[in-house]
């Protein structure tokens, strides 16, 4: 006769607390957190049709264009977190949403500031898969099929134009441009990254379909430091030339339809009466920047909640800014809020 086994706590607990550690372990095998399974193509050794994008330049801080794409094998739907250590003072980041199986392409943004040039190994975990990252370094680097040579290098570049607004403390955008004067002996493909200076760096890369004199243009990254003139030197031996930072200062602006009610008024959000308002709750209004620098707006407290913004004016003329509102609606109804420095005002309405 066989004899009963009795069920005991004991045991109800223990076999509880090895399913967890089982659970656990297999999320932590894929490397990544959420409900998703998969597996990196490649792991564990190197990642398959691993494709880094963006320049990548000692001391240049990362951003949106500093992209790695991955494959991968899902088996089972569901969300995904993915993080690389730290290496050479930066890593890569990624999460989103499986909602199908098999092959796929995920995409993992950088982060950080490299700390030196040369080639960086970075893995997706334990049971992932690694994918190399070239830094070039601070002195500018040139690449592609092309012969060509910068107008008057290694001396100041010639016949050059630099566009956009430079502040300490305000990010690049594709206004702040600078174009050079190259000849072109063969033709063919070019990258052009200058050195790193004072935060910020430009690169470049295209195509030269002929040969002769010619003009390309190198887009500024990164968010200048501090006030001054900061030289960069285009390319392996290439020309230099200088670029001024300015402290900004305060803006001098007029609002559109001032002393009047506010022109091209957009409102965002819902306001009802008890409810906090959220970043939702924003007013973009139209101003003319007569001088560029920092400018910091607000609005009375009215009702219970009020509005406010600040930020760089970057260039003059017609520009819009962003208000965001904060606080409680206490009453039902249309309140008027007038923004500082000789505003125009606007009416928001609150519901019951």
């Amino acid at each position: 006769m066989i004899p009963k086994i009795k069920s005991s706590p004991i045991l109800i607990i223990l076999g509880i607390l090895f399913y967890s550690c089982e659970k656990e372990y297999s999320l932590e095998g894929n490397s990544a957190g959420g409900t998703a399974v998969f597996s990196f193509i490649g792991s564990p050794g190197a990642c398959t049709n691993a494709v880094a994008t963006g320049t990548y330049v000692a001391g240049a801080s990362l951003g949106a264009p500093n992209v790695v794409t991955l494959s991968v094998d899902v088996a089972t739907s569901g969300t995904y977190t993915i993080t690389t250590p730290t290496v050479n003072g930066i890593s890569f980041t990624g999460s989103g949403i499986f909602t199908a199986i098999g092959l796929q392409t995920i995409s993992l943004t950088g982060n950080g500031i490299p700390t030196a040039p040369g080639t960086f190994t970075f893995s997706t975990g334990i049971t992932g898969c690694a994918f190399p990252v070239s830094i070039s370094g601070n002195g500018g680097s040139s690449g592609g099929t092309a012969v060509y040579s910068l107008n008057n290098a290694p001396g100041n570049c010639l016949g050059i134009t630099t566009g956009g607004v430079y502040i300490a403390g305000s990010v690049l955008n594709a206004a702040n441009a600078v174009s050079v004067s190259v000849n072109v002996t063969t033709i063919g493909t070019y990258i052009i990254t200058t050195n790193s200076a004072n935060g910020i760096f430009f690169s470049g890369s295209g195509n030269f379909t002929s040969t002769g004199l010619q003009t390309i243009t190198l887009i500024g990254s990164g968010i200048p430091l501090v006030a001054g003139a900061f030289n960069y030197v285009a390319g392996t031996n290439g020309c230099t030339f200088s670029i001024s930072v300015t402290n900004g200062g305060t803006a001098t602006f007029t609002y559109d339809g001032a002393p009047g009610s506010c022109t091209n008024i957009t409102r965002g959000g819902t306001y009802t009466v008890g409810i906090a308002l959220t970043s939702a709750n924003k007013i973009t209004i139209d101003v003319n920047v007569i001088t560029i620098g920092s400018y910091y707006i607000t609005t009375p407290l009215v009702n219970g909640f009020s509005f406010s913004g600040s930020g760089n004016f970057p260039n003059f003329g017609y520009q819009v800014v962003t208000l965001t509102g904060i606080g409680t609606p206490i009453a039902t109804g249309g309140f008027v809020f007038t923004p500082s420095n000789n505003g125009c005002p606007f009416q928001i309405t609150v519901s019951p």
